[in-house]
Order: C-alpha cells, then sequence, then structure tokens
C-alpha cells in the first residue's frame, strides 16, 4: 500500500478477511473474488475526514464552556448556508450569555477539474452556496486559495486564506483593515513575490466581494506579488458589521461595556419626586460618565485609539420605581477606512 502516489510502499500484507485496514487513515479496502495478478494497481483518491454540523456544533459549545478567553475562533474545513447557520446561531447565543466573540469561517475550495467560473457561480449562488445570506455579526467567510507557507515543514500548501487573515488580524491594532498596506504585504504566502501563489484575486474575481467574502486582493499600484486581504464580513452591505474592524471593535467595547454596566445591578438611584418614577438627571449623568470611562479605557484612550468617541445615554424615560430596568445605551464614533482611493493628474499653465 503506498500513501504517497507510489513514492514509496509499505511492507507485504496478506489479505484473508477480504478487507483490510489501512493503518491510520480510516480506510478500509474491500476485495472481491476477483483474480488480482502481479502487476495490478488499483488508484483510489481519499479526502481528509471532515465534521459535520453537530460535531461542530459540539466543538463550539465545549469551547464557550472551557472558560478560556478568546477573540474569534477559526472554523478549519469549509461552511456551507447549513453550517454557517450553526456557526451564527452559536455566535448569537454568546452574545445573549455576555461573550462577545466571531468566528473566521472558508468557502470550499476550487475542486479539481472545477473551472474559476463555475467554482464562483457555485459558492456564490442559491443554496449551498451563499447568495442573499446574513451571517449577521457571526464574522467572516473567506473565499479563495494561495500556496499557504506551511508553519510545520515550510513547504508550499495550496490552502484558502482563512490561517493568513487570522496572522493578520493578530498583528494588526483592531481598528485596522486587513486591507491596509501600510501594514505590508502578506508574508505567509509562496513563493515571495510571484504572482502564481495566489488563485484567485479579488481584484480579477470581483464577484467574490460583491457577494460579500473576503478574499486576497492585489492593490493597483503596489508591487507584483504583493496581497493583501479584504475586510469583507458576509453581514449585510448596508450593516454596521459589514468589515471585520468594525466588528473587532465593537465586540471590544461590548466587553468593557458590560462589566461596566453590571455594577448597577441591585444598586439605588435617586428618582424624581413627580410620581413618574424616573432616575434623576444628577444620577443619570453620573452612570453615564463611569460608562463612557469604562468603555473608552478599551477603545479609545491611548495606546487603545480604535475609535474616534464615545458616548453614553441612560434611559430617562422608564419608570424605575414600578419597572426596576436601568437601560443605558453605548455609541462609538468609528474610525474610517479607505477602501477606495481616487486621484486626478494634470496640466495647469499657472503655479
Amino acid at each position: 500500500v503506498s500513501l504517497d502516489g507510489g513514492r514509496t510502499y509499505g511492507e507485504e500484507v496478506s489479505i484473508v478477511s477480504g478487507s483490510y485496514d489501512v493503518p491510520n487513515t480510516g480506510v478500509t479496502l474491500a476485495f472481491s473474488a476477483a483474480s488480482c495478478v502481479v502487476g495490478d494497481i488499483y488508484r483510489v483518491r481519499t479526502a481528509a475526514p471532515t465534521w459535520d454540523a453537530i460535531g461542530l456544533d459540539a466543538a463550539l459549545d465545549a469551547l464557550a464552556t472551557s472558560g478560556r478567553d478568546f477573540e474569534f475562533v477559526i472554523i478549519e474545513g469549509a461552511v456551507d448556508r447549513t453550517t454557517a447557520g450553526t456557526v451564527k446561531t452559536w455566535r448569537d447565543e454568546r452574545e445573549a450569555a455576555g461573550q462577545y466573540v466571531f468566528a473566521l469561517c472558508e468557502a470550499r475550495g476550487q475542486s479539481t477539474g472545477e473551472t474559476v467560473s463555475a467554482w464562483q457561480t457555485s459558492i456564490t449562488g442559491a443554496t449551498p452556496g451563499f447568495q442573499s445570506y446574513d451571517f449577521g455579526k457571526a464574522g467572516v467567510i473567506f473565499a479563495g486559495e494561495a500556496l499557504v507557507v506551511s508553519a510545520v515543514d515550510g513547504s508550499a500548501q495550496r490552502r484558502s486564506g482563512l490561517r493568513p487573515l487570522a496572522a493578520r488580524l493578530l498583528t494588526s491594532k483592531l481598528h485596522e483593515s486587513p486591507l491596509k498596506v501600510k501594514n505590508g504585504p502578506l508574508p505567509d504566502l509562496y513563493p515571495d513575490g510571484d504572482t502564481a501563489s495566489v488563485f484567485h484575486d479579488g481584484r480579477t474575481y470581483t464577484s467574490l466581494n460583491l457577494a460579500r467574502f473576503a478574499c486576497f486582493q492585489t492593490v493597483q499600484g503596489r508591487p507584483r506579488g504583493e496581497y493583501f486581504l479584504t475586510a469583507r464580513t458576509m453581514a449585510a452591505a448596508s450593516s454596521d458589521y459589514s468589515e471585520v474592524q468594525r466588528l473587532r471593535v465593537m465586540c471590544a467595547a461590548a466587553r468593557a461595556g458590560l462589566p461596566a454596566i453590571a455594577l448597577y445591578v441591585g444598586d439605588d438611584v435617586e428618582t424624581k419626586t413627580d410620581g413618574t418614577g424616573r432616575i434623576t438627571e444628577a444620577d443619570a449623568q453620573a452612570i453615564e460618565a463611569e460608562v463612557v470611562a469604562a468603555v473608552k479605557l478599551a477603545v479609545k484612550t491611548a495606546p487603545n485609539e480604535h475609535v474616534t468617541a464615545v458616548s453614553a445615554l441612560c434611559n430617562r424615560t422608564d419608570n424605575i420605581l414600578s419597572g426596576g430596568e436601568l437601560r443605558v445605551a453605548i455609541t462609538l464614533v468609528p474610525r474610517g477606512t479607505t477602501n477606495t482611493v481616487t486621484a486626478t493628474i494634470g496640466y495647469r499653465l499657472a503655479a
């Protein structure tokens, strides 16, 4: 038996029962009563096992209850609409439990013998594709493959951009787009400086961006062979969370805001004497100031300068005496991201 396409073979095997379990592969070979003669070769292409929706949900739940603190989770293996829905449901459950996280996922890659056009049509089309799919605040779905350097042996393996995207996020500030040219091109591609290292450039295959996939992308005006990563999430294009840096900043702000407002559980506040049961202006302003200060430390105060401004507003119309509920709205003014730059150049006679 050869596991490397005939380069090397294992020891001779005697088949007694008509079947043989190839060690460490999960593959069983079953032989019929037909004669085998010297020189016969049988070739079988196999694929690595992967998870199903039930296994994925169980793994995510185990992570959530592990007590580990994490910003995002990487889902290795392609998702479709069904399993993306599993991730989305899990993410919504995490938010309800006060855990503000998101996921990096990947769409399936281009199959052997499949044209790029057919592949794009498949993943951007109807079920199991992602046509009109809204991933909400669940995160990113990456589409496209490249020769990615293996962290194990330095070899080049055709993979999605999932790991390079994770690496770029972890080496960038929360508010920075993975497309930011000033942060330099991706260092994880092989061979360095060769445009053949990326098979699906978002500048060429624009339908990937239009379908709200994150992808590899060159930038006009930069040297040949430089690649960056787009910031798309699979949220609706009109969403505040349509770019991954916005999602990262909002999660950080929510993680800071929750313990700030939790301090007021069971607290007493001064209410007006006009029979409305509403909070007084002085107490409302004091709460707003404390919440703003806590959130600013996470996303506004140096070195965490991820937003332009932070504000908080206590609801002043609720009857706290009868309802016992204090509502606070926290608002961020984000930093802008310049995804498109346009310049004009020309002559004029005057200086």
